[in-house]
């Protein structure tokens, strides 16, 4: 049985990241009354259809309800 890189538990793990450390990792939604992103491109949501969106674009009285940072792209093998 391998151990979690994060937390060292010794259990089943995917991609080394037990099931609790890989919740942690996943991004969440973040509410436009929570907080605006800054910068750059993000996930956006309507709370029907998800579009990338400028960061600008994303402001407590647009269409846009929630929105997440992107993911980091995959590394070249």
């Amino acid at each position: 049985m391998a151990s979690c890189s994060i937390c060292g538990k010794k259990e089943p793990v995917m991609h080394c990241i037990c099931a609790g450390c890989m919740d942690k990792l996943r991004p969440q939604w973040i509410s436009v009354k929570e907080y605006l992103p800054y910068g750059g491109t993000v996930l956006a949501t309507d709370g029907v259809t998800v579009i990338t969106a400028p960061a600008s674009s994303v402001t407590p009285a647009g269409a846009i309800t929630y929105w997440m940072p992107l993911p980091e792209p995959p590394e070249e093998g």
